[in-house]
């Protein structure tokens, strides 16, 4: 570890070790900050085996949200205050009662507060019919406008599931329907390397050929970090860890690429994946595609594995539960294979 001024002068060594002292805590996040993000790769590749699908078919529902906003109902324009208040009689004292003037003058406010609380009275219920009048207004359009409102959402979903039920029924005739949800299923994968995939399927839709341009082993994570003590430790992975991760991953796309045949096409009963990459050819110095990988997998033997630990699985050798082209050596070295071709009578 190495500290830094703000202009980019490194500094001595006992800064760093005065940033560990006085703060532990956000040292040692910073370290595992700084190894998991040189190991993110490497967990991202050798995960991918985590996303392989049960082959169970379960329709994908279609994207058509309604759209058309729910009416909001009117507020009353018309503002009721509260009911007024009767004025009470005023109480009569020993001065009211022995002088007149002030019995008299208590009378009379008393009468001008009952006129102007009558009024006052009058005038609000002639509001209050007039707000009730609003209110009923507003309640019978709002029904009208929640009963346009759930006939065209009823419309919408009644449409949206002719479509579906439509769907579900091509997604078992028509091979170009078929095509564009794989496709989709594919498109959602978020590949940790650039990974090309093209595919076709038989006449009858129950054979789906997969061909797969593999990632190169160059891109694949040359380093690994791990955290000792108070120290971030950094080493070169060797030729051949890399090599098992390779071999690791390219397996994973391969069955994952069947889950996801399996899983979005009921109809499918058979998948044809076969895996390329780009070499050199010595003897001609040009770059040619070489098949690593060649599997012919049914959906009865795909279900022979365990959906509940796949973080166990051997890739490669899982890929053995269907019929298997590939030549790799127990160090994972891949010599070029001839792959299953849609003109082989495959056997079902």
């Amino acid at each position: 570890m190495e500290a830094f001024d703000e202009n980019g002068v490194r500094l001595p060594p006992r800064y760093v070790k005065a940033a560990e002292q006085q703060n532990p805590d956000v040292y040692q996040a910073f370290l595992t900050q700084q190894r998991d993000k040189i190991n993110t790769l490497t967990q991202e590749l050798t995960g991918l085996v985590l996303a392989i699908p049960e082959p169970k078919y379960r329709p994908t529902l279609i994207d058509r949200p309604f759209t058309l906003p729910i009416p909001q109902k009117e507020q009353n324009p018309v503002l009721l205050p509260e009911q007024p208040k009767e004025p009470s009689r005023p109480e009569v004292s020993w001065i009211d009662n022995n002088i007149s003037f002030f019995r008299t003058r208590k009378a009379k406010q008393y009468e001008r507060n009952k006129e102007e609380y009558l009024q006052a009275l009058a005038d609000w219920k002639n509001l209050q019919e007039k707000h009730q009048r609003e209110q009923s207004r507003i309640e019978q359009a709002y029904r009208g406008q929640m009963t346009r409102y759930q006939a065209e959402e009823n419309a919408h979903n009644a449409e949206t599931q002719a479509l579906q039920n439509k769907r579900e029924q091509l997604l078992r005739e028509d091979t170009d329907t078929m095509y564009a949800v794989f496709e989709d299923a594919v498109q959602e994968i978020d590949w940790p390397r650039e990974t090309l995939i093209s595919f076709n399927f038989s006449s009858c839709g129950k054979q789906l050929y997969i061909d797969v341009d593999l990632p190169e082993i160059e891109d694949f994570p040359a380093r690994e970090a791990s955290i000792s003590g108070s120290r971030l430790r950094i080493k070169k992975v060797t030729v051949t860890q890399q090599r098992s991760m390779y071999a690791h991953h390219i397996g994973s796309i391969g069955l994952l690429l069947c889950g996801i045949g399996f899983n979005r096409l009921p109809t499918t009963r058979q998948v044809v994946v076969s895996g390329f990459s780009q070499r050199k050819d010595n003897r001609t110095g040009y770059i040619n595609d070489e098949y690593l990988y060649s599997c012919n997998m049914t959906r009865r033997q795909f279900s022979q594995l365990n959906f509940a630990n796949l973080a166990e699985l051997n890739p490669m050798v899982a890929l053995g539960l269907g019929e298997l082209r590939c030549k790799m050596s127990k160090t994972h070295i891949f010599k070029p294979i001839e792959p299953f071709s849609e003109q082989e009578q495959i056997a079902q």
